[in-house]
């Protein structure tokens, strides 16, 4: 039998997005296609874990922690395992919609598990913020696809002082061309368990909101309140 690389299966609550506050279990794998500079998958242990036990432990944690709103697919890169998703929904019928956090750059994966996927939340990469390359083609594409899937949507961008305002204004000139609709996220960076929302960062906002009906600024409320 197949095993996946697996970080960390818990529950708590979502620390970032639309759906901020809500009592999430998550499953973390390890791996991406992305080598971001703020990642924090570095230094965490990893084990390689069969579908079945995976599922076992979520429903253990769901039974003695829950009600969960959803479970939360995260990493690393989640796309990477189309097979683990399957895998898992055939495992856990009719119980945890699944919540993909993914980074929108793998299409094709996507198109695998739409329909084992009940919400998205995704990333657009800023070179300046990532040290990574443009993944704006990938992003575009993701994007147009998740939209015509029907699979509700958000988008998330994590900003700094340092962000590139000319990158921020594409990212969200590729969201407003595929939907104005599609809410927006701009995510201030936490840094030892702070972040500052600065008057560049709401200007950054306004501007997005020139495009978008919906811009929220949302810190990752988790590593606020010291949650993991």
């Amino acid at each position: 039998m197949t095993t996946y690389p697996v970080q960390e299966i818990f529950s708590s609550l979502q620390g970032e997005g639309i759906y901020a506050g809500q009592p999430h279990i998550f499953l973390r794998f390890s791996g991406c296609n992305l080598a971001c500079s703020f990642c924090d998958e570095q230094g965490i242990d990893v084990c390689s874990m069969h579908i079945a036990r995976i599922a076992e432990r979520i429903k253990t944690l769901d039974q003695e922690e829950g009600p969960h709103a959803y479970l939360s697919l995260t990493g690393g890169e989640p796309l990477l395992y189309p097979d683990a998703m399957l895998q898992l929904r055939a495992l856990l019928p009719g119980t945890l919609p699944f919540y993909l956090e993914t980074n929108g750059t793998l299409a094709d994966a996507f198109l695998r598990v739409r329909k084992a996927v009940a919400v998205v939340a995704m990333d657009i990469k800023l070179p300046s913020m990532t040290g990574e390359r443009d993944c704006f083609d990938e992003h575009r594409s993701f994007l147009a696809v998740v939209e015509k899937s029907r699979v509700p949507l958000f988008v998330k961008i994590v900003v700094s002082e340092t962000a590139d305002a000319d990158e921020v204004r594409s990212a969200v000139a590729l969201v407003a061309a595929v939907s104005k609709d599609i809410p927006l996220v701009l995510q201030p960076v936490t840094v030892d368990g702070c972040c500052t929302v600065s008057g560049r960062l709401r200007w950054l906002q306004r501007e997005a909101a020139a495009q978008v009906r919906d811009v929220r600024i949302i810190p990752q409320i988790h590593r606020l309140v010291g949650l993991p």
